[in-house]
């Protein structure tokens, strides 16, 4: 009886000592900031394929944000109808409540939409009739270079206004990663012929195109990775990015026909000068 006891206690005092331990474990996950939002426009959709409804909201200030139907509802934002459906409340236009605003993707591509007729091709988009499709070209340049030098739907769109090719923003994205800088401060050095914001391997300055290309990859690459630096190895998916942004050894490996070892120039050496 005694032990039985004995172990009873023991059985009590742990549970005690874990309580603490696995409530720290099970608080709650900070939330995103909330921002006041005064409500400017209230819309209810609901997706034709899972069915489910959602409320936007558009505050004054610009500021946009998604609400469940239970969320909006405590808001007094809709009202529901007898057959289920909600319906936007009118009068909780200019109401102040708290939200938390939506975070665009800025690398997701932009999505189709009506245009004004005909076929028009603009930057990585090409408009036909009412539907707005992503040029490949654009569309494979902003998912190698998005996350790793910044190189957003917008920012491509910029350049090829400006007349900057494919090809060209390719390899200047390529040495952007290499330098740990943005593709846009190595376009904007191309086409306004000043290189001197650009901070070169070695202190190396330069005032052309083709000095800078030499600078960059003459200095950073072995010659056998160089043919993995440009557009069409990005097509051809002879390269893929990293995980972390930068150009995939494996590929540059695959690819390169072992220089690597001989001159010191590694993809090592350039993958450390890639932008995570």
């Amino acid at each position: 009886m005694v032990r039985k006891k004995t172990l009873i206690a023991v059985a009590l005092t742990l549970i005690i000592v874990v309580l603490p331990v696995a409530s720290v474990y099970a608080a709650p996950v900070a939330q995103t900031a909330t921002v006041d939002c005064t409500v400017q426009s209230i819309n209810v959709s609901t997706d034709s394929t899972t069915g489910t409804t959602s409320v936007d909201i558009t505050c004054a200030d610009g500021t946009t944000a998604s609400l469940t139907t239970d969320e909006a509802l405590a808001l007094g934002l809709v009202t529901q109808n007898p057959d289920g459906t909600f319906t936007a409340n009118d009068a909780a236009i200019g109401q102040v409540i708290q939200v938390t605003p939506t975070t665009e993707d800025p690398c997701a591509a932009p999505a189709s939409g009506d245009t004004s007729g005909g076929t028009t091709t603009t930057g990585n988009t090409t408009s036909t009739g009412e539907t707005t499709q992503t040029n490949p070209v654009g569309e494979a340049l902003v998912n190698f270079f998005c996350h790793s030098a910044g190189l957003t739907p917008d920012t491509l769109q910029t350049y090829r206004d400006q007349g900057a090719g494919y090809g060209v923003i390719a390899q200047a994205c390529f040495m952007a990663q290499l330098l740990g800088d943005e593709c846009s401060a190595v376009l904007d050095a191309k086409l306004n012929g000043d290189y001197s914001g650009l901070t070169l391997p070695n202190g190396t300055e330069v005032s052309n195109w083709g000095q800078l290309r030499k600078a960059v990859f003459g200095a950073l690459l072995g010659k056998g990775e160089q043919s993995s630096y440009n557009l069409g190895a990005i097509m051809s998916g002879r390269v893929q990015p990293a995980e972390d942004g930068t150009l995939s050894p494996t590929s540059v490996n695959d690819h390169g026909k072992g220089n690597h070892g001989n001159n010191g120039h590694g993809h090592g050496h350039g993958n450390g000068h890639g932008k995570p």
